[in-house]
């Protein structure tokens, strides 16, 4: 990955887009301008105002990456021949349905509104990882485990003299997504700590524009699992 032998389309793909269009939406929230921060936290008549970023771009932008990896784990299952590698894929389908449950509470917020439910009324318990500390706890070991397996096993892979763990390996280029997600963080934080983006209801939840990036990641993994590796091969002995 250096300057001379740079891949630019992946470049491109693993880090220009993802914090392109998410510092965009960025930019959207903290500008202070009406319209452009309704398109992040839309706002509704008798709506908590914390509810609100649920129908906007950004929310709504995870939503179709989660499934979108709901179908790319179903292909998946149904491309690759090996049983064990098609209940892997399958048990990736069930958690990104539950990740994606998660993340729209289940539906409530679309009844809400449409019910006509008055924040007052509103269910307070409205999914699993947000309730007590599981929300820090969580995020947490995320980032542990994306800087270990996104940041450090891909160049370990390439580095160890069995090729087979290459196979399984992210691409070299998901680093750069990280730096994406950090760049993102940064700018994020900074911005709510000089008072902007005040009124519009993510000021204790701007590491939602991270999490954009963070569920990119994992999609873009998950495609070249999909599609490109041939999984068989690494379990087969004779590759050892």
């Amino acid at each position: 990955m250096t300057a001379l032998s740079m891949d630019w389309k992946k470049f491109h793909l693993y880090f220009t887009l993802p914090f392109g269009v998410t510092l965009l939406l960025a930019g959207c929230y903290f500008s202070g301008i009406e319209f452009l921060q309704n398109l992040i936290t839309p706002t509704f008549e008798n709506m908590d105002v914390k509810q609100r970023r649920e129908f906007g771009i950004l929310e709504n932008l995870q939503n179709i990456i989660l499934l979108a990896m709901v179908v790319m784990a179903i292909r998946g299952a149904r491309r690759h021949s090996l049983p064990l590698v098609k209940w892997g894929f399958a048990g990736i389908a069930v958690f990104s349905i539950f990740i994606f449950l998660e993340e729209i509470d289940y539906g409530l917020h679309f009844y809400e509104i449409i019910a006509g439910v008055s924040h007052e009324d509103a269910v307070e318990v409205r999914n699993w990882h947000n309730e007590g500390d599981r929300t820090s706890t969580t995020k947490q070991i995320v980032d542990i485990a994306m800087v270990v397996w996104f940041g450090l096993f891909p160049f370990a892979a390439h580095g160890v003299s069995r090729p087979k763990w290459r196979i399984i390996a992210p691409d070299r280029y998901s680093v750069a997504t990280l730096i994406a997600a950090f760049l993102i963080r940064t700018i994020a934080h900074t911005l709510r700590d000089q008072g902007l983006g005040e009124g519009g209801g993510m000021q204790k939840n701007t590491s939602e524009f991270r999490e954009l990036i963070t569920y990119t990641v994992f999609a873009l993994y998950l495609y070249e699992l999909a599609f490109k590796r041939d999984l068989a091969a690494f379990f087969r002995r004779n590759d050892e």
